[in-house]
C-alpha cells in the first residue's frame, strides 16, 4: 500500500484547491498521470506509472491548473496566457473578451497595454478623444472584480506599457494607492538605452506612432519608478533589451522589434575581411568582431556582435544619400549616432541635417567629422537584418569611398546602432511545473545527479503532453502553444537545497551551487527534448540554422548544440524559474528560488495573533544551540545576496525567472537605484518588496528575545503556511 506523503496541511490545501470529490493524494495524482499519459501511442503504462510516481513522491510537481484541472469536463491545464489588445475600440473589445475566457477558466494574463493612445488623443473618424491608456487598465480591473476564476482563483492579470509611452507616468503611479488595481501588477518595459540615458543624466521623448510628445529627463521617470518600488513596491521592471534572448526569435518575433539593415549592407569587421554583407554575416551563423565607438571616449573599439540575423517579416526600405553620392538602406526606425553623441531614427532625419556622425580613413588615419544627409527615398521592401552588440552596442557600416581635395582615397562609414526587442508575441501560454530540489538530496548533503536527471526526462515528455491534453478555448493560443510547444520546468525549495548543504543563500558558494544545479538542469532539459524530437518530430516552427543561432542556444555545450541541429528539438523553450506559491505548501518547502521568509514571524489578521516558527529554530532555541550561519532567511540577507542568486538563475534559464528582491526598512532611494542600475542589465526583469511598505502589513518578523520569552510561556506557535501567505510580497497572482 502506498504511503500518504502529504501532511496534515497540505492535504487540507490539497483538498481546498485540487482534489475532485472523494479524492486524496493518490487519487489526484493518479488521475494526472493517466491523462497526460493518454497522447502516448506506446508504452503507455509505463510512462503513466512515471508519472505517477514522480508527481506522487514530490519529485516534480505540476503547476496548479494542471493538479486541478485535468481529466475534468471544463477548465485550462495552463496557468497563464499573454493576449493581444490594439487601438480600436473593437480590439480593446476583443482583448476584453478574451480575457474574460481565460479568467474564467483559472488563466491569469499578461497584456502588453503600449499599443493604446495617450489621454486626450483625437479619435479619428470617431470624433472625440481617447480616456487614455490607464483609464482602459482601470476598466479592465473592474470587470476582473466580477470574476471568480476557475472556482477557486480570483481573475489576475499583469500589465506592461514601454517606457517610451507619453502616458508611461500615470501609469507608473497606477497603483500608488493601496488597493487600486487590485487584479493587475504592473511592470514597466525599460531598455538598455534607457538605462544608458539615466546614468548620463540625459532628455528622453516620449513617442506615440511615430510622433514626438513631450521631453523629459530620463533620471526624473527612473527616479519616480524607483520611489515608487520603496513606497508600494510597484512598478516592477522588465528589461526588453534582454528578451531578445528568446529562442522563437526567427519565426515568432517579440513586439515592438526594430530590425535595422538590409542584407547588402557593408558591415566594417575586424576580422581582416574589411566590409562584409550583412546577409552574410547571417548565414555564416557566427559571432564577429566589429568596429564600434566607445560612448564615453569617442574612440574606435573593436567588439563582438552577437548573433547576426535576419529579423522579423519584410518593411518598407529607405534610402539615405549622403555626400559624394553614397548612401546606405534600412527602415525607418533604425538609429544612427549624431556628432554630438546623440541617436536619431531615419525618420527623423531630414535634407541638410549636417550632423550625422561619420569616420574617414585615409592612408590608414582615423578622423571624425560632420555627414550631411543629402535626401531620402523609398526603397520598395525587404527583408532586414539585425546583431546585437556587446557594450557599445553599435558598429560602422561602410557607405563608400570618396577623394580628398588633393586627390587621396577615402573610406567612409557611418555609426549605426544596434535596435532592441520586446516582450512575447500574443498567443502564448505557461506550461509549468517544478522540480522539488531538496528531494534530490541523498544523505545530509550530497544530490543525487542520475535522480535529478531520470526526473527531468519523465517531466520534459509530462509538460509537452500537457499541450496536446489541454481544450483550447481561443483558436489563436491553440495554434499558437502548438507551433512553439514552449514549456516551463523550474525549481522549488532552493532555499533548502542549500541549507541541505550548509551553504548561506547568496555567498559565493551558493551561488556556485545554485549555478551547478541550474545548468545541469538546462543542459538534461535540452537533452530529454531533443530525444523527443528524435520520437515524436521537432516543434514545427523548428529551423536547425536560424535555431541554433539563437545566444541561449549558443551557450549550450557543442555536444549538444550539435545533436540540435542534428535531430532537433521538441519544444522551444524549457525552462521558467516561476513563484510555485501553493504548489510548494504540499511539499513544505519555500517556493521558487526564494529564500526562506522568515525563521519566525507574527501574523496578525481578522482571525487574530498567531506566531509561526521553522521547526529547525525552535529546535535549535529549545535546545540553546547557536543558530550557524548558513541559517538564513530574507532579513538576514542583502539586497545584492538576492540579485547574485537571481542573476545565477537567469544565466541558465530560457525564459523568466520570478524572484522578489526583499530589501530592509531602511533602504534608501540611493541604495536602490544603484542596485537596480548594477543589475537589470543581466535581468529579464525585477521585483522588490521593502520591507513595511504596504499598508497594513500582516507578516512582521519578530527578535529571538520576543520569541524565546514567546516559548518559555508555552504559548501555541504554527509551523504550517496558509495559503494566503504564499503569493509574493507584491500580491503577484502566480503567472
Amino acid at each position: 500500500m502506498i504511503k500518504n506523503v502529504l501532511s496534515e496541511n497540505a492535504q487540507a490545501v490539497a483538498k481546498n484547491r485540487y482534489f475532485m470529490n472523494g479524492e486524496d493524494w493518490e487519487d489526484n495524482c493518479r488521475r494526472v498521470a493517466y491523462n497526460m499519459a493518454s497522447v502516448e501511442t506506446s508504452n503507455k503504462e509505463k510512462i503513466n506509472d512515471s508519472f505517477f510516481e514522480m508527481i506522487y513522491f514530490m519529485s516534480f510537481i505540476p503547476a496548479g491548473r494542471i493538479l486541478r484541472n485535468s481529466g475534468r469536463p471544463k477548465g485550462s491545464l495552463f496557468n497563464c496566457y499573454h493576449i493581444g489588445i490594439g487601438d480600436s475600440i473593437e480590439e480593446i473589445g476583443q482583448c476584453l473578451k478574451d480575457c474574460l475566457v481565460l479568467w474564467s477558466t483559472g488563466g491569469g494574463v499578461g497584456i502588453n497595454f503600449t499599443p493604446l493612445r495617450p489621454r486626450n488623443d483625437p479619435i479619428l473618424g470617431k470624433g472625440g478623444t481617447s480616456s487614455g491608456l490607464v483609464s482602459f487598465l482601470e476598466a479592465f480591473d473592474r470587470v476582473a472584480d466580477t470574476i471568480e476564476s476557475g472556482g477557486s482563483r480570483r481573475a489576475a492579470a499583469i500589465a506592461h506599457v514601454d517606457i517610451s509611452h507619453p502616458e508611461i507616468i500615470d501609469f507608473i503611479d497606477a497603483k500608488i494607492t493601496h488597493g487600486k488595481l487590485s487584479h493587475f501588477n504592473i511592470s514597466v518595459m525599460i531598455n538598455n538605452e534607457f538605462l544608458e540615458a539615466v546614468e548620463r543624466d540625459q532628455p528622453w521623448t516620449f513617442r506615440f506612432k511615430q510622433k514626438n510628445y513631450s521631453t523629459v529627463k530620463a533620471r526624473d521617470i527612473w527616479n519616480k519608478i524607483v520611489t515608487n518600488m520603496l513606497q508600494c513596491a510597484e512598478p516592477g521592471l522588465i528589461n526588453t533589451s534582454n528578451f531578445m534572448k528568446n529562442n522563437s526569435y526567427y519565426f515568432s518575433p517579440v513586439t515592438g522589434c526594430n530590425p535595422c539593415h538590409t542584407g547588402d549592407t557593408l558591415i566594417s569587421v575586424a576580422d581582416g575581411r574589411g566590409h562584409v554583407p550583412f546577409k552574410q554575416l547571417a548565414e555564416e551563423n557566427e559571432d564577429v568582431p566589429v568596429f564600434s565607438r566607445n560612448r564615453t571616449t569617442g574612440k574606435v573599439e573593436i567588439k563582438m556582435m552577437r548573433n547576426p540575423r535576419k529579423t522579423g517579416n519584410k518593411q518598407k526600405i529607405y534610402k539615405i544619400f549622403l555626400d559624394d553620392d553614397m548612401y546606405f538602406r534600412c527602415n525607418e526606425t533604425h538609429k544612427v549616432t549624431m556628432v554630438d553623441g546623440t541617436e536619431k531614427q531615419v525618420k527623423d532625419l531630414k535634407p541638410n541635417d549636417d550632423r550625422l556622425h561619420h569616420m574617414t580613413y585615409t592612408n590608414k588615419r582615423e578622423c571624425n567629422l560632420n555627414f550631411k544627409v543629402i535626401k531620402i527615398e523609398e526603397d520598395g521592401y525587404e527583408d532586414l537584418y539585425n546583431g546585437t552588440v556587446d557594450d557599445n552596442h553599435n558598429y560602422y557600416v561602410y557607405v563608400g569611398e570618396s577623394k580628398t581635395k588633393s586627390g587621396r582615397s577615402k573610406l567612409n562609414y557611418i555609426n549605426s546602432k544596434n535596435c532592441g526587442e520586446a516582450i512575447l508575441s500574443p498567443g502564448e501560454a505557461c506550461d509549468l511545473g517544478s522540480l522539488v530540489l531538496p528531494n534530490f538530496i541523498t544523505g545530509s548533503v550530497n544530490t543525487n545527479w542520475k535522480k535529478l536527471e531520470t526526473v527531468i526526462k519523465t517531466a520534459v515528455r509530462f509538460l509537452d503532453n500537457v499541450i496536446d491534453v489541454n481544450k483550447y478555448d481561443l483558436r489563436e493560443i491553440d495554434i499558437k502553444v502548438h507551433d512553439i510547444r514552449r514549456i516551463g520546468i523550474g525549481v522549488i525549495g532552493l532555499a533548502e537545497y542549500l541549507f541541505a548543504k550548509k551553504v548561506r543563500y547568496g555567498s559565493e558558494k551558493a551561488v556556485a551551487e545554485t549555478e551547478r544545479v541550474m545548468r545541469f538542469i538546462r543542459d538534461s532539459a535540452y537533452r530529454a527534448s531533443v530525444e523527443l524530437a528524435i520520437e515524436k518530430g521537432a516543434f514545427p516552427k523548428f529551423e536547425p540554422i536560424q535555431y541554433c543561432k539563437a545566444s541561449f542556444v549558443r551557450k549550450l555545450p557543442a555536444s549538444l548544440r550539435m545533436d540540435i541541429k542534428k535531430y532537433g528539438v521538441r519544444n522551444c523553450t524549457l525552462l521558467s524559474l516561476a513563484p510555485t506559491g501553493t504548489i510548494s505548501l504540499l511539499c513544505e518547502y519555500t517556493g521558487g528560488i526564494e529564500p526562506l521568509f522568515a525563521k519566525a514571524y507574527k501574523r496578525n489578521d481578522r482571525v487574530g495573533e498567531r506566531i509561526y516558527i521553522h521547526k529547525r529554530y525552535e529546535e535549535l532555541l529549545k535546545t540553546e544551540e547557536e543558530t550557524p550561519d548558513w541559517f538564513v532567511d530574507t532579513y538576514d540577507l542583502t539586497p545584492t545576496d538576492h540579485f547574485e542568486i537571481q542573476v545565477a538563475c537567469q544565466k541558465y534559464c530560457d525564459a523568466a525567472v520570478s524572484k522578489t528582491i526583499n530589501l530592509p526598512k531602511e533602504t534608501t532611494q540611493e541604495e536602490l537605484n544603484d542596485y537596480l542600475l548594477e543589475y537589470v542589465k543581466d535581468l529579464k526583469g525585477v521585483t522588490v518588496y521593502r520591507d513595511g511598505s504596504r499598508d497594513g502589513q500582516i507578516l512582521n518578523k519578530i527578535s529571538e528575545s520576543e520569541l524565546k520569552d514567546y516559548l518559555s510561556k508555552n504559548k501555541k506557535v504554527e509551523h504550517d503556511l496558509e495559503e494566503n501567505q504564499v503569493t509574493c510580497a507584491t500580491g503577484s497572482c502566480e503567472i
